[in-house]
């Protein structure tokens, strides 16, 4: 094979996952295969699977089983050519575990809710979630962005804005 096919084919695979995302996808590939190192196992099958997810669930709830399931999934397809989409028991477990499940909402914050909880809840207990909320309303920040969010940082942008301000005057 040609160096500038194999090029271009391992900066197609290194796209196959989302960067942002890949460690902690090779992270529960390598989980999965410790595993089958400790049960001797040397070829996948439906079985494999279904009993790596089976102990899995006796640990993790219902949502974090499907994300190692769509990790697993994408892990095993690329590296070992094993779709796990064809293990019909496999979908169907998934779908089993899923069941009496009840799912936990987070609280969101209703429009009326805000202003109250703007005015209401005591400065000292709250203020960092205030400047925060402030942050992500009028900032359109994303989650990943929010959670990055630093005292420091709020400080320090806080600090140059008063100063441009009071420049401006």
């Amino acid at each position: 094979m040609s160096s500038n096919i194999e090029y271009l084919n391992n900066k197609a695979e290194s796209r196959l996952i989302p960067q942002k995302s890949e460690a902690v996808y090779k992270k529960e590939y390598d989980k999965f295969n410790t595993w089958m190192e400790e049960q001797m196992v040397t070829h996948i099958d439906e079985r494999v699977v279904l009993a790596y997810l089976q102990k899995m669930s006796e640990k993790y709830k219902v949502s974090t089983m499907w994300t190692i399931h769509s990790k697993l999934q994408s892990m095993l397809r690329i590296n070992k050519g094993v779709d796990i989409k064809s293990f019909v028991k496999v979908h169907a477990f998934m779908k089993a575990i899923s069941k009496n499940e009840v799912v936990k909402k987070a609280y969101v914050f209703k429009e009326d809710d805000l202003p109250k909880f703007f005015t209401d809840a005591p400065d000292i207990t709250y203020l960092f979630l205030k400047v925060v909320a402030i942050c992500g309303i009028f900032g359109s920040c994303r989650r990943c962005e929010l959670c990055d969010l630093r005292l420091a940082v709020i400080k320090k942008e806080a600090y140059c804005l008063l100063l441009s301000d009071h420049l401006r005057q």
